[in-house]
């Protein structure tokens, strides 16, 4: 009888893996077993029959897998709601500068103009550039930064990807300078004053628009609100001696360009005319690490050969954990007849930041490294694809989804790994599931090895912007894969 029993779970088994097969690639299959996450407990199936008479094993193995940083260059910039402005230097990055290129187009406010007796109604005062700090980079409070403000001699345009190593050529002569210090316990707002030259062009503009002596105010009114002059985007110049970085929220209702003007039939009375930046834009970086740690990464996704016990993780410096699956990989090959109950991945790490401005990532995606030896950077941004695993980890119920006309039903949701102050970790039961069956079934492996990266799109509910300036050290012992399989005895 209980041999029977036996036979019949086995048989039920087999029948429920194979309803749900999904082919993923020609001659490829991938196993779903959701009926195992139910269990509370890893190491238990579910299946009420006595341990000793079980033709089946539960087992836990946790692999360590060997980890090293590599510098990867391509960073895109243009698709955030924050720019980063700024310089900062560090023993492990070296420095890292970022100048942000914005186009500013019309937002809100007062055109000036004239009363009935055809009298200037309103005067201008100053122009000035107010930008919102949402977080920063920085060693302690900030003193003696420079910022100048310069034309572009090009256009920033909507739809080509920009990434962080493009430059764009401006004018040297500077329409607005600010020195200013920065404490980020009290301070969140920049203030640049621009030159008189650069504010008075702008309220001329607006003086002929809102003129209604003028024939023809109606035509200059019409192509101020349809966005119709051909403004040059502006570029935010650090001065080289600067010692922190800025994260400016372009889309903050503080983040504007004033142009500031008084009555003039009404003294003390003022008014305003607002312009957003938040139009196209991006940063561009550029990195040196000649005086940090890392100075031996010149070659992308070639490991630091600089002795280390950490790897490292710095968006803005380009710098990246590199992790490799082979210890895994070696595992599958040499074990029979397994099924993943659950797998955990872990990175563990004790705070090392001691600077009281600079701070862990929040959250962390992993990205595939391909044959070609490089990550899908534009899967990124492009998340319903049919072949979204190929390009990360991700969710284990994205795993499930149905084959549609040769398309995936829903997007392709990375798995996100938050940080709780002494580790990141996440559930990637369905990859390492569907690594093994691709290995059993002759195919081939998704994936090698894979890149730790900040999460580029926070999870919901989160109101942060992912252009994160934070950094984050592992310890390379502490990466760890920890694996809750069943084998047949």
């Amino acid at each position: 009888m209980e041999k029977m029993l036996k036979n019949l779970t086995t048989t039920c088994i087999m029948n429920l893996l194979d309803k749900l097969t999904h082919s993923i690639k020609p001659g490829l299959a991938l196993l779903l077993i959701p009926f195992f996450f139910a269990c509370n407990d890893p190491t238990q199936l579910g299946l009420e029959i006595n341990s000793d008479q079980s033709e089946v094993g539960v087992n836990k193995i946790e692999l360590t897998l060997p980890t090293s940083t590599v510098y990867i260059d391509s960073l895109r910039t243009d698709n955030y709601t924050s720019v980063i402005l700024g310089a900062y230097e560090d023993s492990i990055i070296g420095k890292v500068t970022a100048t942000p290129y914005c186009q500013y187009e019309i937002y809100t406010g007062v055109l000036s103009g004239t009363d009935e007796l055809g009298q200037d109604t309103l005067k201008f005062e100053y122009a000035d550039i107010l930008l919102k700090v949402s977080d920063q980079r920085a060693h302690g409070t900030l003193s003696n930064q420079k910022i100048s403000v310069h034309e572009i001699n090009d256009k920033i345009y909507s739809q080509p990807a920009y990434l962080s190593n493009r430059v764009l050529d401006y004018d040297p002569d500077p329409i607005g300078e600010h020195t200013f210090d920065f404490n980020p316990e009290t301070d969140s707002v920049i203030d640049i004053r621009l030159n008189e030259d650069f504010g008075m062009k702008i309220f001329e503009r607006l003086s002929k628009a809102g003129d209604t002596s003028l024939t023809d105010y109606l035509v200059y009114r019409d192509s101020l609100l349809r966005g119709l002059y051909q403004d040059p985007p502006l570029a935010f110049v650090p001065d080289p001696a600067n010692s922190g970085l800025f994260q400016i929220n372009l889309k903050d209702d503080t983040t504007k360009l004033a142009i500031r003007m008084s009555s003039v039939l009404h003294p003390g009375k003022s008014y305003v005319f607002l312009y957003t930046l938040n139009a196209a834009h991006y940063t561009q970086i550029t990195r040196d690490r000649s005086s940090g740690k890392l100075a031996d990464l010149v070659e992308e996704y070639s490991p630091s050969t600089i002795p280390s016990s950490r790897s490292y993780l710095d968006l803005i410096a380009g710098v990246y954990p590199k992790v490799s699956l082979s210890p895994l990989i070696d595992f599958i090959d040499t074990t029979q007849n397994i099924i993943i109950n659950r797998a955990t991945l872990r990175y563990g790490l004790p705070t090392i930041n001691n600077q009281p401005y600079v701070y862990e990532i929040p959250f962390l995606w992993n990205f595939l490294i391909h044959s070609n030896g490089r990550i899908n950077g534009g899967a990124i941004f492009n998340l319903q694809t049919k072949d979204g695993y190929h390009n990360g980890i991700l969710v284990d119920s994205d795993y499930f989804q149905i084959l549609s006309n040769g398309t995936y039903v829903g997007y392709r949701n990375f798995l996100t790994m938050q940080y709780d102050t002494t580790h990141y970790s996440g559930d990637a039961t369905m990859f390492i599931q569907l690594m093994s069956s691709l290995s059993k079934n002759g195919g081939d492996l998704l994936a090698e090895d894979f890149i730790i990266n900040g999460d580029l799109i926070p999870p919901s509910g989160y109101n942060i912007d992912p252009f994160y300036l934070g950094q984050t050290s592992f310890v390379n012992s502490e990466i760890k894969l920890t694996l809750y399989y069943t084998t047949e005895k």
